[in-house]
């Protein structure tokens, strides 16, 4: 299970256990990003919970940097842009 916490006005802290010790990621969110991919108008803390289920899904928390910026996830993830656009690009 992980907990999101606010760190900040454009980052989270993502905090879980991983084989019993635990783990915390910082996720990076430019609201440039959003905007450029058409999300400018959902909640960083939507786009945070399902980027980080996203990733949980791909690897393990304990795998992930210590910071991970929502830039880099879409670079690294080819499908990435599209499932948040998936997921988010319809709400309002």
């Amino acid at each position: 299970m992980t907990v999101i916490e606010d760190g900040g006005p454009e980052d989270f802290l993502v905090r879980g256990r991983q084989d019993g010790e635990p783990v915390d990621v910082r996720l990076h969110v430019e609201p440039v990003s959003l905007s450029r991919w058409g999300l400018g108008h959902i909640a960083p803390r939507e786009v945070v919970d399902v980027t980080m289920a996203y990733l949980l899904g791909h690897q393990r928390l304990d795998e992930l940097p210590p910071l991970v910026d929502l830039e880099e996830v879409a670079a690294a993830y080819d499908g990435f842009e599209a499932h948040l656009l998936e997921r988010l690009g319809g709400r309002h």
